[in-house]
């Protein structure tokens, strides 16, 4: 494997799990049947990837929850919560605000961003779907962060990935 050269960072995905369950389809695995879902900040946008958990927080062994099993109001994702994805590309880069120099040090920086994306998703799925217990996700709601750094590919290749766990 070759040594990874930051100038050839096409893509940066963030992926952690959050305490807060959507009523969607998984879009995570290709095979999944939903779409990732577009979020654009000041006419920058990202991906966002979502797979709903089925994990009872608090279960016995043996005890299993049921797929699209359902508690209104399910506050702090006792009953299922969510893994998420967020893709930032070269448009992010390119906008001036990140350095992506700094990226492999302080990789806070694309955290930050990511939990400012996936706020904006939250506020729209809460007013299309009315669930007002949802809040906005802080840092503290995320235990920890896989980060994966994308090289871009040269056409007529195959491409490779070079993944780093914060």
């Amino acid at each position: 494997m070759s040594k990874f050269n930051i100038n050839k960072l096409g893509s940066i995905i963030l992926q952690f799990k959050i305490p807060m369950a959507f009523d969607l389809l998984d879009c995570m695995k290709e095979e999944d049947e939903g779409e990732p879902f577009i979020v654009v900040i000041n006419n920058i946008p990202a991906k966002i990837h979502i797979e709903r958990i089925y994990e009872f927080r608090y279960r016995d062994e043996g005890f299993q929850v049921a797929p699209f099993s359902k508690i209104t109001e399910n506050r702090g994702g006792i009953l299922s919560h969510s893994k998420v994805q967020v893709w930032f590309d070269r448009q992010t880069f390119d906008s001036g605000n990140y350095d992506k120099e700094t990226f492999r040090i302080m990789p806070d920086q694309f955290l930050d961003l990511s939990i400012e994306y996936l706020n904006k998703f939250i506020k729209i799925y809460k007013n299309i779907t009315n669930e007002y217990w949802l809040r906005p996700i802080m840092k503290e709601d995320v235990f920890n962060f896989n980060s994966i750094l994308v090289r871009k590919t040269p056409k007529n290749s195959a491409g490779s990935r070079h993944s780093e766990t914060a």
